[in-house]
C-alpha cells in the first residue's frame, strides 16, 4: 500500500463507543490555528480533513455524541462542533457556511492497513489557517498559509 491512498478511512472516539468510515479517502487536509480549534482539541491547533458530508458514515448506536454549537469563531462562522460524550474525543465539525462538507478530525483515523504508524501517517495537510495565532514555536508544515480563513 505504500504510495497509495486508501479507498475508505475508518476512524473513532478513543472508548470506541462512535465509529466513522469516510469513502473516497483522506479528503482535503488543513491545519487550523484559531482559538476555537485550539480548545475543541486541548491542542496549539487543530489537524482536520474536510470531505463531502455525504461521503462521511457514522455508527453511533449508544447516542454518545454531543454536539456544542460554538457561535461565532474566528472566522465570523457558526460552527457545530462534535465530541464522545463518554470519553470526550474530538471528532467533527460543521461549518453553517459549508454546509456540503465536514471536518473529521485527523488524530482519530485509524491504522491504515500495509502502512507504518496509522492513518495520520499518510493525511498530509494543505493548507494551515489562522497562521496569525500560529503560536511562535511552531514550525510550518511545509503548506500553504494563511493568516484568516
Amino acid at each position: 500500500m505504500a504510495g497509495q491512498t486508501p479507498t475508505n478511512i475508518t476512524g473513532g472516539c478513543l472508548c470506541g463507543s462512535v465509529k466513522y468510515t469516510v469513502a473516497g479517502g483522506f479528503g482535503f487536509g488543513v491545519v487550523c490555528h484559531c482559538n476555537s480549534c485550539r480548545k475543541f482539541t486541548g491542542s496549539s491547533f487543530g489537524a482536520n480533513s474536510l470531505v463531502e458530508t455525504k461521503s462521511l458514515t457514522v455508527e453511533d448506536p449508544e447516542k454518545k455524541i454531543k454536539v456544542y454549537k460554538a457561535g461565532t469563531s474566528n472566522s465570523g462562522n457558526s460552527l457545530e462542533r462534535s465530541f464522545c460524550g463518554a470519553c470526550g474525543s474530538s471528532l467533527f465539525v460543521i461549518s453553517e457556511k459549508d454546509p456540503g462538507r465536514i471536518a473529521v478530525t485527523s488524530g482519530t483515523m485509524d491504522d491504515v492497513q500495509g502502512v507504518e504508524g496509522d492513518g495520520v501517517e499518510l493525511w498530509k495537510p494543505k493548507l494551515e489557517f489562522f497562521c496569525i495565532r500560529k503560536a511562535k514555536w511552531l514550525t510550518t508544515v511545509g503548506t500553504a498559509q494563511k493568516d484568516t480563513m
